[in-house]
């Protein structure tokens, strides 16, 4: 028996061995170069540890068995298991083996089986000795290696080469901070005014990408965030936070004084003049509280940037003082305001009849009340803020906030600095068209030349002629003739006349394919330009200033050049370039012209040449939605057809292979992109406000909407999902889009949504809520509000709250929602049964009438539907609200069109300041 059989055969050696066996395999396979060294030494000690005379081969006589080890004192080490190849290190000449005991299993195996991955990054320290050393991040000299790679362990963690000035990619910097955070605990940012510190590389790597960039090449969506402000912080110490009892019962107080006193006044003043429609009650409003040199100090830094202030009437006289009662009205003639306090009717009645105190010499906003209101609009609508100002903040909780932020500046700003001042277009100026005859405009104008019965409030029941307008509080409504799905303001001025353009079916009962337009034959139409006036108040008075006869079918689609096309009134003055989706496929570009109105007789002209003509690329498809853009020179138009493609348009090219002559002369363009963005029909399109790239975004009956990148079109950047879209818009203070749709298949209400773009990955929001589908929804820039209308005959807005947020948990922006009118279909007769089915506009206006209830111009609340009749869903439904269009040019005005030829033009001004806050 040999001396390495009688070693083995007691337990003890069996353990003993079985224990050396497990530490040679703990070190043998380690992971990188330096541990398999070291693992080598630890085993050539190991072996010679062992007594020669224990050791000789045992290959041959359990070769299947265990894990067996050559090696020799010489300080060769060779190590081998069944189900690995040899691992050779050092060199040696002398071999020695030894045996696992057979038949045990290894008490452990070994601790990885694959080698780990090499770091991405590692300094390159392949130089001769002596030679220079520089540090590609602070350009030290250093002629030793461990200094050097000392120096930027702990003074760059790692984030910089040795005579080596390239840039370090993402991954690698990752990779170095990885390695630095095994021997650094903490990273502290070394950029200069930085004092952050942070306990994980990945926090510090976070930081750093972003430290040294600052706030300039950040993108503008956080206003509040990226505002420059001077002001010094204020030192004054938060109050503490109130527990909730306590406010509880402060709540229910202040709602148990609310009911014993008169309401608030408001901040709006009545710009049609008269009797003023507000009160105040509260002895903090009076005058008393600001004195003459307060007053002075607190608008002391914006001389000239306001209008006033008015001078305040005389004070109320003593002998209604004395016998003033609970109740008592105004003394002045025409105004009933009644008053519960004393306190009340003093403030009122030196204000009574005043269309305003302080107006804004910028946007026109006024306010009736102290001069603080003033100073806080002044702070947001101009960019910058003189040296006598005086910046109140307001304390909340235990966090200093200053008061929401008015997103009227930001719009200024915006429109300051990317809308074009110089002339546009210079080429396509307005055509001599010419007049046409009664008997030749008779094709020309719609087929239902007398509106539906008509009932505003509690008034009789009326119709309107075609062109008739009537205006009743803050609507005005005008008969156009046919069913209105296109109509667009003009951007012009805001002291200027403002002048819509609307397109209306010729014949509501036909029908329009989306593909197959070829065989359809001309159809002649009617393009009509309105005159608004100057909208300085809530009265508005349209008149048809030009009506454009064509023989270019419907009408789906129309949108303005947003900037650099409007001229001051003057003969062969342009008022803008006109857009127009027609239903052979192709746009067509008009130069409108300047047209005085007058009372005569409405005069039709024909003979329309468009300035240019774009093509359509979708073949015999219908055009269903432009989109101008907005930024960038407005030399990119796009347009969606019924086959779901989407093509772009650059105006502004000379390339010859996109230009060329139309049949009627006009010029005709090609598009320069072209692509399928949709499997079914394009039902919205809207450019994004980011300036430094292009993207647009389609939506589509197909239930997606996508935002592309105009530079690599070929996959979507943003995918959303949301039942059959009828509409798209966006805004430019807010990266996402809005979004109105039919969901009514899910027997659930119908709510419009804004959906974030991805770069956050926010869920939807919903906006408004609606009982059948929303056809369009409109977003205004100068409000921060976003108007939807539905089938139902809805109309309703909503005030959005910070929408660059997570808003996932906020349910309060809810409490914004504003309702403006409701078109309900009610029986003309109450006591004659109404047909079953209602499936034509001819029948539907013969035995029904549409009852508008308008929402009071102070009110917030919501008006009920009409209960004397409900349309059934496979009705005709005559009060359909079909289009929604906010005022672009700074106005607080919503235009609106509908399925029995009915516009209304609608004044929102008391949203201008007066509205519920935003979360």
């Amino acid at each position: 028996m040999s001396a390495l059989e009688e070693t083995t055969d007691t337990p003890n050696e069996r353990r003993e061995y079985e224990k050396r066996v497990e530490q040679v395999m703990d070190t043998v396979w380690a992971d990188d170069d330096d541990d398999t060294r070291s693992s080598g030494e630890a085993l050539l000690h190991i072996v010679e540890s062992i007594p020669d005379d224990t050791v000789e081969e045992t290959n041959e006589q359990h070769p299947e068995e265990g894990v067996h080890f050559l090696g020799g004192s010489g300080g060769r080490v060779v190590a081998a298991s069944p189900d690995r190849s040899q691992v050779t290190e050092n060199t040696t000449n002398v071999q020695v083996e030894c045996k696992k005991v057979p038949n045990k299993k290894p008490s452990k195996e070994p601790s990885r089986t694959f080698p780990r991955r090499k770091p991405l990054f590692q300094l390159n320290l392949d130089f001769p000795d002596g030679a220079p050393l520089k540090c590609s991040a602070c350009q030290s000299i250093f002629t030793e290696k461990t200094l050097i790679v000392e120096h930027i362990l702990h003074t760059h963690y790692n984030l910089a080469r040795v005579n080596d000035d390239r840039a370090m990619s993402d991954a690698e910097r990752r990779s170095a901070l990885l390695q630095a955070s095994k021997v650094i605990s903490r990273f502290e940012c070394k950029n200069e005014g930085c004092d952050a510190s942070f306990a994980t590389y990945i926090s510090y790597y976070m930081h750093h990408s972003r430290c040294s960039l600052g706030a300039v090449p950040c993108m503008g969506y956080f206003t509040s965030k990226h505002q420059e402000l001077s002001e010094k912080e204020d030192d004054q110490e938060v109050p503490r936070k109130k527990r909730r009892s306590a406010l509880k019962a402060m709540k229910t107080f202040s709602s148990m004084a609310e009911e014993r006193s008169s309401s608030r006044g408001s901040d709006v003043a009545e710009l049609s003049g008269g009797s003023c429609s507000t009160s105040v009650s509260d002895e903090a409003m009076s005058d008393s509280s600001f004195s003459s040199g307060e007053e002075e100090s607190v608008l002391q830094g914006w001389r000239g940037c306001y209008k006033g202030p008015q001078a305040i009437g005389e004070k109320l006289p003593e002998d209604v003082m004395t016998g003033w009662v609970k109740g008592s009205r105004c003394p002045k003639e025409g105004c009933l305001k009644e008053f519960q306090t004393l306190s009340g009717l003093k403030y009122h009645y030196p204000r009574c009849g005043q269309s305003y105190r302080y107006k804004c010499c910028r946007c026109g906003l006024s306010c009736v009340k102290q001069p603080w209101v003033m100073v806080q609009h002044l702070q947001s609508c101009f960019p910058d803020r003189p040296k006598g100002d005086l910046y109140k903040k307001r304390m909340t909780g235990r966090m200093r906030c200053k008061k929401p932020f008015e997103l009227r500046k930001c719009t200024v700003d915006y429109r300051e600095k990317h809308h074009v001042k110089e002339k546009l277009y210079k080429d396509w100026q307005p055509s001599k068209w010419r007049s046409l005859s009664k008997s030749e405009a008779e094709q020309y104008l719609p087929v239902f030349r007398k509106s539906p019965a008509l009932r505003m409030g509690d008034k009789a029941w009326s119709t309107m002629e075609l062109f008739e307008a009537s205006h009743q509080g803050a609507h005005t409504t005008v008969f156009v003739g046919g069913a209105v799905w296109a109509a667009a303001w003009c951007p012009a001025p805001e002291d200027a006349d403002q002048w819509v353009a609307v397109a209306c079916c010729p014949d509501p009962d036909t029908e329009w394919p989306l593909v197959a337009v070829d065989q359809l034959p001309c159809t002649a139409g009617l393009l009509q330009i309105w005159c608004l006036g100057k909208l300085d108040g809530p009265d508005c008075s349209p008149k048809p200033a030009l009506l454009l006869g064509h023989d270019w079918g419907l009408i789906t689609d129309m949108t303005w050049c947003p900037s650099g096309c409007w001229e001051p009134p003057g003969p062969g003055h342009r008022l803008g370039l006109l857009a127009l989706a027609c239903a052979d496929g192709c746009v067509r570009i008009v130069s409108v012209p300047h047209v005085k109105p007058s009372n005569d007789d409405i005069v039709v002209c024909g003979d329309v040449v468009p300035s240019v003509t774009l093509e359509s690329p979708a073949g015999a498809s219908l055009c269903t939605r432009l989109a101008w853009d907005p930024a960038r020179g407005h030399s990119m138009l796009s347009a969606g057809y019924g086959n779901g493609m989407v093509s772009v348009f650059d105006l502004k090219t000379t390339s010859v292979l996109l230009h060329g002559c139309a049949p009627d002369g006009s010029a005709m363009l090609q598009p320069c992109q072209v692509m399928q963005a949709h499997a079914a029909a394009i039902t919205g399109l809207a450019w994004n406000h980011c300036t430094h790239q292009a993207f647009l975004a389609s939506a589509s009956i197909d239930r997606s909407a996508k935002l592309w990148c105009m530079n690599d079109p070929a996959v979507p950047v943003t995918l959303f999902r949301r039942g059959m879209l009828r509409s798209l818009s966006m805004c430019q203070h807010w990266n996402g889009m809005f979004l109105a749709g039919d969901d009514t298949y899910t027997n659930s209400r119908v709510v419009t949504v804004y959906k974030e773009n991805g770069y956050f990955n926010y869920i939807q929001k919903s906006l408004t809520s609606h009982s059948c589908a929303s056809w369009m929804v409109s977003a205004s820039e100068w409000l921060n509000m976003a108007a939807a209308c539905d089938v139902g005959g809805h109309v309703s807005a909503t005030s959005l709250p910070f929408l660059s947020g997570n808003l996932d948990s906020n349910k309060k922006h809810r409490n914004g929602r504003v309702f403006v009118y409701q078109a309900s279909m009610v029986p003309l007769d109450a006591g004659l049964p109404t047909p079953q089915d209602v499936t034509s506009h001819s029948v539907a206006v013969e035995h029904f009438g549409l009852l508008f209830q308008d929402a009071a111009p102070n009110s917030w609340g919501a008006v009920h539907d009409a209960k004397d009749y409900t349309a059934l869903p496979n009705q005709y439904h005559l009060n359909s609200i079909n289009m929604v269009s906010w005022n672009p040019n700074g106005l607080c005005w919503l235009l609106s069109g509908g399925q029995a030829g009915i516009v209304r033009v609608s004044w929102l001004g008391h949203l201008a300041c007066k509205r519920t806050k935003p979360p």
